[in-house]
């Protein structure tokens, strides 16, 4: 919501896409998709270009409130608030070169006992008036969202895998995961000697060099930005061990080392740096929430340091094809000039393609990222109706942006995707390669999943194809010459 005055008709919904506006009497209710809830757990607020936020200005926007409340204080709607709502909540300060921001998130106690939904109420109200905010808008909650899918990415062609032939595998490439974890003992993904690289809890930017081991055969950076150092990489939902083996994946049986497996990864020969943002436990499979720092160039970092260009995020929040302050500030840290240039994000669209046109989900419809859906897979993945390779899955998210612009930017299969399952005691790959059921998913230490999250990886992992052979990047009828194929 852009910042005007409560005695104005209308309010603008985005800075960006100036001509959708919303009725004021529908900032609260009204049934629109953009307005404020009970629900709201957290706020962005932007700044005109030139204002800094800073404590003091928070302190500022505090003080006001108090001096509201106390005039109002026997007032039905303020019963019950706090004084100094800012100090309560969780407030994060970020900045870009484009302007000023900060994310206000509200306690969840008070959440859950409506309290502070009228004093929230105030406070949106007195900061859409505010004439140094540019718009107000509330914060959605980030949640999680292939041996077939090799050659489908490669070739098209059944079986032929000309990059694997030519000696591509993404050897030397780095990939960059934020997910729900991930099993390091999973055969596709585990070191030779069973042993894990150090745990990075610690979120202060300082030096992690020792917690990186490049040496490690899968995984050579692990953070979480949950864990307290208790060791706790769990992978409950399976998710993360998911996505990160469709990328990397590569079967090693203790008795013979490295060998073609089942399911192995688009770039089997690849690394990864993983970040964990886990919210559920063990027994709590069905929590697909992810947290993802409010600033977000803090996750990058530590892929940065790692060596990663390339990051792979398979979660989002739906935004029904609008250009939000989350997606401004990825552009922004992607548009800054202190960023790498070779880094890039995919980022899988979103699953709510069954609900029409102008459903990708927040972060996807930023201008600097690859926005990814899904497509069928082949053969064994198919089932009942499934059109085939060249078939978008229903589920995936569909563009254009509410602004105009064609989303997502590329499809890969994602539709029933054969790759690691977390938690399967040691198993890996079943007698024979099992046929796509949705009612029998898990087989031995395989198991089938869908989604754009699927089809994400599978995007990121030919990028650490590709990679290495960018130096020319002369696309002909052949392929990429500088790599020979």
């Amino acid at each position: 919501l852009a910042a005007k005055s409560l005695d104005e008709s209308d309010i603008l919904v985005t800075p960006i896409a100036p001509s959708l506006k919303i009725r004021k009497q529908h900032l609260f209710s009204g049934g629109n998709e953009n307005a404020f809830d009970e629900s709201t757990e957290s706020i962005a607020v932007v700044l005109s270009p030139g204002i800094l936020m800073s404590r003091s200005k928070l302190l500022e926007y505090a003080q006001d409130l108090q001096k509201m409340q106390d005039q109002d204080h026997d007032s039905t709607f303020l019963n019950g608030c706090d004084k100094g709502v800012f100090k309560k909540a969780s407030v994060s300060i970020s900045s870009t070169s484009m302007s000023s921001y900060f994310f206000y998130e509200f306690e969840r106690s008070d959440i859950i006992s409506g309290i502070s939904y009228r004093c929230h109420r105030l406070l949106i109200e007195y900061l859409v008036a505010r004439p140094e905010v540019i718009s107000v808008e509330k914060v959605a909650q980030n949640m999680l969202l292939n041996d077939y899918a090799q050659w489908i990415v490669q070739s098209s062609i059944e079986n032929e895998r000309p990059w694997f032939l030519a000696g591509v595998t993404g050897k030397g490439q780095i990939v960059q995961v934020s997910d729900s974890g991930v099993d390091e003992s999973h055969c596709y993904l585990k070191h030779d000697d069973g042993s894990k690289v150090m745990l990075t809890t610690d979120f202060d930017l300082t030096p992690l060099e020792e917690k990186i081991d490049r040496n490690k055969r899968k995984i050579i950076q692990y953070v979480s930005i949950k864990n307290s150092g208790n060791g706790d990489r769990s992978d409950a939902s399976s998710h993360g061990t998911h996505v990160v083996a469709s990328i990397a994946g590569k079967m090693y049986g203790d008795a013979d080392g490295e060998k073609v497996g089942m399911a192995d990864g688009i770039a089997p020969d690849s690394q990864i740096s993983f970040f964990d943002g886990n919210n559920a436990t063990i027994d709590d499979k069905d929590n697909k929430k992810i947290t993802i720092p409010g600033e977000i160039s803090q996750m990058f970092y530590f892929g940065l340091q790692a060596g990663a260009k390339i990051h792979s995020a398979s979660w989002g929040s739906d935004s029904s094809g609008t250009y939000t302050i989350k997606s401004h500030q990825v552009d922004g840290y992607f548009y800054n000039e202190t960023y790498d240039e070779e880094f890039v994000m995919f980022v899988a669209a979103g699953n709510s393609g069954q609900e029409g046109s102008s459903t990708m989900n927040e972060i996807p419809t930023s201008k600097n990222v690859i926005a990814v859906g899904a497509s069928h897979s082949f053969g064994k993945d198919l089932y009942h109706n499934m059109g085939g390779i060249n078939y978008t899955a229903s589920f995936s998210s569909r563009g254009p942006t509410i602004d105009g612009r064609i989303k997502p930017d590329l499809v890969a299969p994602g539709h029933s995707i054969l790759s690691a399952l977390a938690n399967s005691n040691g198993k890996c790959d079943p007698d024979s390669r099992p046929q796509y059921n949705p009612d029998d998913l898990d087989h031995a230490g395989l198991t089938f999943k869908s989604g754009t999250s699927m089809a994400c990886p599978i995007a990121a992992g030919s990028g650490a194809l590709v990679r290495p052979c960018s130096s020319v990047f002369e696309i002909s009828s052949v392929g990429i010459s500088s790599c020979g194929i």
